[in-house]
């Protein structure tokens, strides 16, 4: 279902359409490694950074680091992906990976709606 979700959820950002989105989403998915997608993130950003970011915040493939987490999430956000800010928001509200920041957090999640997230807070 979350996977349905995030689909839907570039459908709105993606600027080629939601055949592209939901691939970008697939392969996204399929890479089991952080080097499986760097290289994506450093082309393509968006959802290829937050799952990059997702699994040095999990420690998907290595230790859990908050910093390079943040960071990624930076640059989903950067790559107009709406989840990538909302996530980016949410460690500058708490303080994760770096400083606590709660202005420049409302401004990440304002912008994460405005690129279309959905959930609660838009």
């Amino acid at each position: 279902m979350r996977g349905l979700i995030l689909a839907v959820v570039m459908c709105f950002v993606a600027l080629s359409g939601c055949d592209e989105a939901k691939k970008s989403k697939e392969k996204a998915d399929a890479c089991k490694t952080r080097s499986c997608l760097e290289g994506d993130c450093d082309v393509s950003g968006g959802v290829f950074c937050a799952a990059l970011g997702q699994m040095y915040y999990n420690g998907t493939d290595g230790s859990v680091n908050k910093a390079r987490a943040r960071h990624f999430m930076r640059k989903a956000c950067d790559g107009n992906y709406a989840i990538g800010c909302i996530s980016y928001g949410s460690m500058l509200r708490d303080g994760e990976g770096g400083s606590r920041n709660t202005a420049a957090a409302a401004k990440y999640y304002q912008r994460g709606c405005e690129l279309g997230y959905s959930g609660s807070g838009c």
